[in-house]
């Protein structure tokens, strides 16, 4: 490997040790591995971890046999004795030259792609690659075994390889694992708390997550990441079954109180809605069909009136954790009818309102109509007086024929439309406005 003469077997025995004390570092920073310990004895393991720990572990002891090798080549050269130096150099090349062709078991567990191993400490080719490194010209050469040394530096890459994958692997298990069950407790002593201890999800998430546990004692590197997905979704979906149902019962008393505030606006507006409809019994002259309600008992029935209903929902709150509960799941249920009360309420509001309302626009409808005849000076033709009359009589006499009305109220508007004066009005009282101020509402 190095020349020079008689200083080659002196740079040979320097190689090696060199390289023992770089591998005695490697060993004990291996043996100090986490891993080291928690893989040592591997058949508490199954599956890959078992597989890969095995492969491990005699790769780990290959390498402390070749650290011993090299341990006792380099004490038997030290122990030769001393005097003449070109003696004490021809006894350590020929320990040397017998190192180099002693059979020693090649790394274990071999990887595609490896070279084999060729005879004695040098490896495949380190005879024919080592250069002249003999004692004394025209020696045998004597070579550093550089083929032993390039497999004792892949097999502890490939031992701190695996101590490293495995090392990983468990602690990200564990991490996810304790994450996961941290949440699962919380998620569970929620439930509890609101009076589902038993909910679907949380068992379906529980079971999930039994095989993650099992695998952090028995084979971490033989988890797939299928089943940590899985289990994390199942997680999440007991997150979000648990969040709706604390949601609804932690807010159970605003939900009641705002329920109330519900029922009172479907209550007025429901009273709106029966006075408008008494209103428009009472003046106006109503076909079928006109005026709506809504159905009987909506309030006050014992089993569905919604009054009955939302007590029944406080009694049940005032109770214990899974009866609060039942009441926020009625609750929702409650306010859904609710809303659709409410609206059905403001249908009818707006549809008993309707005559009279229209009565109303058809008075100011004749009001503008008789101060554009006043303005125009027709209010004194005596057919459009006449046409004026009518409709005042019928829109100011209970109860109103609105249909008559409107029909009347249209006839004039289009007479009026119709006439033209001669002459421009004149100014001075107009008898015509005392046909309509004299004329009262009787009802």
């Amino acid at each position: 490997m190095i020349a020079g003469g008689l200083s080659g077997v002196d740079a040979v025995l320097a190689r090696l040790r060199e390289a023992a004390s770089e591998l005695a570092a490697d060993l004990i920073s291996l043996d100090a591995h986490p891993s080291r310990s928690a893989l040592a004895p591997p058949h508490q393991y199954t599956g890959t971890t078992a597989a890969r720990a095995v492969i491990a572990l005699d790769r780990l002891s290959w390498l402390w046999e070749r650290y011993l090798e090299l341990s006792e080549l380099i004490a038997k050269v030290d122990a030769q004795p001393g005097g003449w130096a070109a003696r004490r150099r021809e006894r350590a090349t020929d320990l040397l030259r017998a190192a180099e062709t002693a059979a020693r078991p090649a790394p274990p567990h071999p990887e595609p792609g490896d070279a084999p191993p060729g005879p004695g400490p040098g490896g495949a080719g380190a005879a024919g690659s080592a250069r002249d490194t003999g004692w004394a010209p025209g020696a045998t050469p004597v070579a550093a075994p550089e083929g032993l040394l390039a497999d004792i530096a892949t097999a502890l890459a490939r031992v701190r390889a695996d101590f490293d994958a495995f090392q990983a692997a468990r602690d990200g298990l564990l991490a996810v694992l304790t994450g996961a069950e941290a949440e699962l407790g919380r998620l569970s002593a929620e439930a509890a708390r609101i009076g589902r201890p038993t909910l679907e999800e949380l068992a379906t998430a529980a079971a999930a997550l039994a095989p993650l546990a099992a695998a952090v004692a028995t084979d971490p590197l033989g988890v797939r990441p299928e089943q940590s997905d899985a289990a994390r979704e199942a997680l999440d979906r007991a997150a979000a079954a648990v969040s709706v149902l604390v949601v609804a019962y932690d807010a159970l008393e605003a939900g009641l109180r705002e329920a109330g505030q519900l029922l009172g606006t479907i209550v007025d507006t429901a009273a709106e809605g029966e006075w408008s409809a008494r209103e428009a019994l009472d003046r106006i002259r109503l076909a079928d069909g006109d005026l709506l309600r809504l159905p009987d008992g909506w309030l006050g029935d014992p089993e569905r009136g919604l009054r009955p209903w939302l007590e029944r929902l406080r009694g049940l709150a005032a109770g214990p954790p899974e009866r609060r509960l039942t009441a926020a799941r009625g609750l929702t249920a409650w306010t859904a009818v609710a809303h659709q009360t409410l609206a059905q309420a403001r249908r009818v509001a707006d549809a008993n309102a309707l005559p009279l309302r229209r009565r109303g626009e058809l008075r100011g409808l004749l009001g503008a109509l008789r101060q554009k005849a006043v303005a125009t000076g027709l209010a004194e033709e005596p057919a459009l007086a006449a046409m004026l009359a009518a409709a005042h009589d019928l829109l100011y006499t209970a109860p109103t024929d609105l249909t008559a009305a409107t029909a009347q109220v249209t006839a004039f508007a289009a007479a009026l439309d119709q006439a033209r004066p001669a002459s421009p009005p004149t100014l001075g009282p107009v008898r015509g406005n005392r046909i309509v101020e004299e004329r009262g509402e009787t009802r």
